[in-house]
């Protein structure tokens, strides 16, 4: 901690900011950072994977104004437009609606209109102007300043030199702070509002409508000026430090946990009990997203009480005793386990180089990454929610959730191949010789054996075709060396030969003779080429 109870912020540059634009920065709610000039033409763009993809804007003269949920509002021409920006389609900027004759637009995203006037009535851009908001009497705000409507509530300033920020008043609809000069920052998916000074950082729970300790840039500079606040995303916030764009993790107590993640859980396990055709692929699908892709790991850290779980506790020990698997932030904006990012063949020289995009993130300490909050909070949520039964272990029968198994690979054990759960695997003493069971992985090896059990049992029907071949070959043989053995030209042949008794009787016996052992001689020929080729076919296939 620093000096009269200030706290430090560590902050880390992300990029350098052009010199000598005037460029505007906002970021969204699901992290997308818009970068907009005023200069002819103005642009707006957004830097993804190392390229500027630029938005087509309507014409020049156009104010970025603020952000609200995944989308930027700008005004061009008394037009409201909204940019929102997905990796397949770019920047998408459409038009909204006209700006009203009697409405103003405010930077930070808002709108206020008169009412018999004396009462002023505020919303968001992306709000109804006749619908929504709500109206405020004007004598309850006079010589104050309108910053922003947060939440269903105009936050209005009460400036005083040298003061320490405090709420003066609160009413149903109004909020009233007192400060110096400052910037300030609301999103409506953050109940905290920020507000910078210098180098000074104030969080306002309007919950509890205080203020929180206050959080100091901790810069080695000598002048360090907190110039926009840009947004903030699952704990992360972005600030714009002198001429640099800066990220810092806040304190835990200081964003509000992003509420998705766990209604997001929720959901797909509900999901996944009514329909168990598609609950192995859902399970894992969002099995996968609470893992590191390098270790596949179940993202976790050590506050957690994994004795409420313990299952994964005993999941844990089988694999470290106390190597975290904390989610952390690469610059680039995946997420690996802080145990994989450190490993010295990730991070050499200060610089992690990411294994899915290449990107390089520079730091300057261990710990100067970000926690991804939300990640965690799903791989968290997911532990609490595994109750959905599918899978059964054939130690105690009873069923479990798919990656609370793991499967037996040691061959002469009695659970060989078999599922067991994390207790068997600890009491039956089988923590040597088990491995993780990945539905995805299974199925795919389920089909594999099922087309090698095809291919072998069409070995085997060929095989024994050819060992039936063979057997009738053989009797063909056994008979044929037998009728071979008993051809060939009579030994009484050469005896008769005395017997005869003139020319004409010699040249007929030659004749007999000769056509006697021509049709030995062909038969044989014919019977030895047909052993022949059938011996060169089976040595081929040997």
């Amino acid at each position: 901690e620093m000096a009269n109870n200030i706290a430090a912020l560590s902050a880390n540059m992300k990029e350098r900011l052009p010199d000598n634009t005037r460029t505007f920065i906002h970021q969204t709610d699901d992290g997308i950072i818009f970068y907009g000039t005023r200069r002819s033409p103005p642009r707006l763009f957004v830097k993804w994977q190392g390229k500027e993809i630029d938005a087509k804007m309507p014409g020049p003269n156009d104010e970025f104004l603020g952000a609200h949920g995944d989308a930027i509002y700008f005004t061009h021409e008394q037009k409201i437009y909204k940019a929102i920006f997905t990796p397949s389609q770019g920047i998408v900027v459409s038009y909204v609606r006209e700006i009203q004759s009697d409405e103003l637009v405010y930077w930070g995203g808002f709108c206020t209109r008169i009412r018999d006037e004396k009462k002023i009535y505020i919303y968001r851009m992306c709000e109804d102007p006749y619908g929504d908001g709500v109206l405020i009497n004007i004598s309850d705000i006079l010589s104050m300043e309108l910053k922003r409507f947060h939440r269903g509530r105009a936050i209005f300033i009460s400036r005083e030199p040298n003061v320490t920020p405090s709420v003066l008043k609160v009413k149903k609809n109004v909020v009233v702070i007192k400060l110096s000069d400052c910037i300030i920052h609301a999103q409506e998916s953050n109940r905290y509002i920020y507000f910078a000074s210098e180098s000074s950082l104030n969080a306002l729970d309007t919950e509890q409508m205080t203020f929180l300790p206050p959080l100091q840039i901790n810069e080695k500079k000598e002048t360090t000026i907190i110039c926009d606040i840009v947004g903030v995303h699952i704990g992360v916030i972005t600030l714009r430090v002198n001429s640099y764009l800066m990220t810092a993790q806040l304190p835990f107590g200081y964003f509000e946990q992003p509420i998705s993640s766990t209604h997001v859980v929720e959901d797909r396990v509900k999901e996944m009990s009514i329909d168990t055709s598609i609950t192995v692929d859902s399970f894992d699908e969002l099995s996968d997203q609470c893992c590191c892709s390098i270790c596949s790991e179940v993202f976790g850290e050590d506050h957690v009480e994994w004795n409420i779980f313990q299952m994964f506790e005993i999941m844990r020990q089988m694999h470290s005793d106390s190597v975290e698997f904390v989610p952390r932030f690469l610059d680039c904006g995946h997420t690996f386990c802080e145990k994989c990012i450190y490993n010295d063949r990730v991070l050499i020289n200060n610089l992690i180089k990411c294994p899915n995009c290449s990107n390089a993130t520079i730091l300057t300490n261990r710990r100067q990454l970000a926690k991804n909050f939300a990640i965690l909070s799903m791989a968290e949520q997911l532990m609490k929610t595994r109750s959905d039964p599918k899978v059964v272990c054939r130690s105690c029968e009873i069923k479990f959730s798919p990656s609370s198994v793991r499967m037996c690979i040691k061959e002469d054990c009695v659970t060989f191949n078999q599922l067991i759960c994390l207790s068997c695997v600890v009491d039956g003493g089988h923590g040597g010789h088990v491995v993780k069971y990945d539905v995805k992985l299974e199925k795919i090896r389920n089909e594999l054996r099922e087309e090698i059990t095809e291919i072998c049992s069409r070995v085997e029907e060929k095989k024994q075709n050819v060992l039936d071949i063979t057997d009738t070959l053989v009797q063909m043989t056994k008979r044929l060396k037998m009728n071979i053995s008993h051809s060939g030209i009579p030994p009484q042949v050469i005896g008769q030969l005395d017997s005869l008794a003139s020319e004409q009787d010699v040249n007929e016996y030659r004749e007999i003779v000769v056509d006697l052992a021509k049709t030995i001689i062909d038969k044989c020929d014919t019977i030895a080429g047909a052993f022949n080729t059938a011996m060169e076919t089976a040595t081929v296939c040997g």
